[in-house]
């Protein structure tokens, strides 16, 4: 079975560039959280913070990762 791979840490600590090379390596896609919730609000994180505050966006933050999770491993996970 295909299992994600989550990482997670502070601002500027090497997620993205660390998550590409995992993901190139096993051959699987990589998904950046950050890029999918500017897709989806087309607003940068920034304006996110600025406009709607650090709760709406840990919101926005758990719905899109439950999206991309559902994609991943199907609606009926546990």
């Amino acid at each position: 079975m295909r299992r994600p791979l989550l990482l997670n840490g502070f601002m500027a600590t090497g997620k993205t560039c660390v998550g590409e090379l995992v993901a190139k390596r096993a051959g699987h896609p990589f998904i950046d959280l950050d890029q999918r919730i500017q897709i989806e609000t087309g607003l940068s994180i920034a304006q996110v913070f600025a406009a709607h505050g650090e709760a709406h966006f840990r919101d926005l933050e758990r719905t899109c990762l439950t999206r991309i999770l559902d994609e991943a491993l199907g609606a009926g996970r546990p």
